[in-house]
């Protein structure tokens, strides 16, 4: 037995884009109920994953993160810190 649920209209276009993905990216159309499903078996199976999305870091949590940072004396170049991470134009 189907039961249907209300979502707002942002989230049954982003319903609808995922459809639309998977369509694309791997030839497969499924329908929204079997997109849920999958969707919905995987928050089960990875519940951290779900509530670190409306979990918000604390002041207390910032701050602890914020004091690992270290100064490690060294001068850099953004430019070459992206020429190394991502390639220079004479790679």
């Amino acid at each position: 037995m189907a039961t249907s649920i209300k979502i707002k209209d942002s989230t049954k276009k982003q319903l609808d884009e995922l459809q639309a993905r998977i369509l694309l990216e791997f030839g497969i159309k499924l329908n929204h109920q079997e997109i849920m499903e999958r969707v919905i078996r995987l928050g089960s199976e990875n519940i951290n994953l779900v509530m670190m999305e409306t979990k918000p870091l604390t002041k207390e949590k910032v701050d602890h993160i914020l004091s690992l940072s270290q100064d490690f004396g060294i001068k850099t170049d953004p430019d070459l810190i992206d020429d190394i991470l991502y390639g220079g134009e004479n790679d």
